[in-house]
Order: C-alpha cells, then structure tokens, then sequence
C-alpha cells in the first residue's frame, strides 16, 4: 500500500507494498507502505530512493493495528532524519548513512511523542511492533546498485538473485520479538529480559535454481537488530529484495496444519509475473484467490513489499 508512483525513479527499479489480513483476525494488524527517498548532496536532488515499510502489531498488544502504522511512518521519518544531517563523503545514503541510523534507532525512541500518544486514547503498548525497513539506490554511473535492509523483530528478508534465492528469516522465543517501544519503558524491558531469552534466531536458507537448498542457524542478541546489505553485480545480478511479516509461515490447510516449508512460503511469494505497478499487491491477491480455491489459507496477517530490478534477459513465471 502507500504511494502508488513514485516520480522520478531510477529506471532500473520497481517498488510496490501490500498487506493481507489473516484468516483468525478480526482486524489486520499488519501494514505496508512504500514511498521515495530525494537524495540530495549540497542542495542538489542526486536521484529518488525507493524506500518500502512493513509492520507486524502484536496481536496481545491493544490497539496494535493503529500502532504499527505510527511505528511504520516513525522509523521511515527516522531514517530521513538520519540521512539529512551532516554531509556526505560520497553519493551513497544507502551504503554510508543506513547503518548509522539503523545503529542508533533504538536511541531515537526517546524522540516517540507518548504523551501525545496517550492522549488520543491508545496505550503505550499499542506500539509493540515488528518493523522492517529497505532502501535503494544506484552508483554514481547509474549502476553498482545496493539495496539496504533493517530489521526490528521478527520477518524474513529474501533475496532472489540469477543464481537462486537466499532467505534470512528472524524468529523469537515464543514467538515474542523484543519490540523497540520497549526501549520507552525501563520496566517493560527488564521484564522482557527476565521472561525470554536475550537472543534471537537467524535462520539463512540458500536455494540453488536446481532446486536443492542448505541451512544455517545463528543466535544473534536481542538488542542486535538484523540488517543486510545487497549488492548488485554483472557476474549474478540481482531479480528482487522483498521484507516480509512472519504471516508468510503460516499457510493452513484442513489436513495439513503447517502447509509447506519455509522455502515454499517464500519463493511463490516472490514469483512475479511482471514487476511494472503494483506489481506486489497483484501477487498476492492472485495467490490469495487461487488459495481459496485450493481450501489454503493464512491464519496471520501478511505484509510485504519488494524493490525490483529491471532485468530483462531474466526469465519470470507465467502468471
């Protein structure tokens, strides 16, 4: 969701959100939006950046659909901040300044309005939330393309490249991500850190195009957030980088409880047919529909968003 056309972006990219809501809520506590980044050096607009958001509210948090999308929009502000204070040693935002804001974000919960959150009725938990963040951008020369990723919670980043897909998929004890608004609560915190362990799993599944694939697991610390640097190259250019919520893993038939793998779950969701428009939201809703059809169904909301690249000479399914 979010901006449907950002003017002016690079020719070589295409970023497209959308979220869904699962078949056991009532109401999505999921959010998507996608939007540009004007990368300017000494007042001069060097190119627009796409940028793209999700946000996963936690389902035993009040009023968490309403905070996922404040969290959302706060961490994209955050990062513009960050990114237009001080100068610049080269072109690059993406490579020189995302890690610096992705670093010190946590820091920045401090700047979160509470009192003006409360007082329009919501709870200060309303904004326990998984976000995601990615950004874009090309060399100087109009290539050599990277793509940053950060990453608060629980998700997945898949990279699909001419070579196979890789996914990196972040999970928590109990399935409770230790979530930045906790960063505004001392108590909270200390709470969370005497409950659950003070790590997080990171599991990176490589998928080769002959279809075979290997694991790696890692504990990383909670207060670590995940963040991924993707870059283009001639010899295995990239096809997409796409974030997603953790409701992509929970496909659901009548006799088969968890449907399919990770691996499964990932690569049909970044399938796509064409990557002009919404090409993302089209994707989904024809998954959605041809599941219907099929008895499957997804019990967590999904939100998702991909920047992709123009590449031609790569073959893409048949929708």
């Amino acid at each position: 969701m979010g901006a449907r056309s950002i003017k002016d972006l690079p020719m070589n990219f295409h970023v497209d959100s959308h979220y869904l809501i699962g078949s056991s809520h009532s109401v999505c506590e999921d959010y998507a939006f996608h939007t540009g980044f004007n990368a300017k050096k000494d007042g001069e607009l060097i190119q627009v950046c796409p940028v793209a958001v999700i946000a996963d509210g936690c389902s035993d948090s009040q009023e968490s659909d309403i905070g996922a999308r404040i969290m959302a929009h706060f961490v994209k502000q955050k990062m513009f901040e960050s990114f237009l204070c001080g100068s610049l040693n080269t072109n690059s935002f993406f490579k020189e300044r995302f890690a610096l804001f992705a670093n010190h974000l946590r820091e920045k919960m401090c700047e979160m309005n509470l009192p003006s959150i409360k007082s329009i009725g919501l709870p200060s938990e309303s904004l326990d939330a998984t976000v995601w963040i990615m950004g874009a951008e090309t060399g100087d020369n109009g290539s050599d393309a990277v793509v940053a990723v950060g990453g608060w919670g629980d998700g997945s980043a898949i990279v699909k490249r001419k070579s196979g897909i890789t996914i990196y998929c972040v999970t928590y004890e109990s399935s409770a991500p230790f979530y930045l608004s906790y960063d505004l609560d001392y108590h909270r915190t200390q709470r969370y850190l005497k409950t659950f362990q003070n790590t997080y799993l990171l599991s990176t599944v490589i998928i080769k195009l002959d279809g075979t694939s290997s694991m790696i697991h890692e504990e990383c610390s909670c207060n670590k957030h995940f963040t991924l640097q993707v870059l283009d190259n001639i010899d295995d250019p990239v096809i997409s980088v796409s974030i997603c919520s953790d409701g992509y893993k929970t496909y659901t038939n009548i006799t088969e409880p968890f449907l399919g793998s990770l691996e499964w779950a990932a690569t049909r969701m970044i399938d796509y047919p064409t990557i002009e428009g919404v090409f993302v939201e089209r994707s989904m809703r024809f998954l959605e529909k041809q599941d219907i059809k099929n008895g499957i169904h997804h019990f967590d909301d999904i939100s998702m968003a991909s920047i992709a690249f123009n590449a031609p000479n790569l073959p893409r399914s048949e929708a």
